[in-house]
């Protein structure tokens, strides 16, 4: 029983958008995203790349600093 578990887990990075129902966004993350709002990097796919929304529950990391 547990094994049929295991094979349903997600290998990759989801999504950190929230959709227009309220939920979080379950497709791969493609792209990395800095929220205007807080500055925060966050994952993102193809189709929240341009009007990206975080998730309530869904924390941010700081943003690399660039090479100089």
């Amino acid at each position: 029983m547990t094994e049929d578990r295991g094979q349903r887990t997600e290998n990759y990075r989801r999504c950190q958008a929230i959709t227009t129902k309220g939920r979080r966004c379950r497709k791969k993350a493609d792209y990395y995203r800095i929220h205007e709002g807080d500055r925060l990097e966050y994952l993102c796919c193809k189709i929240h790349f341009q009007d990206f929304r975080p998730h309530p529950g869904q924390k941010g990391q700081q943003p690399p600093k660039e090479a100089m």
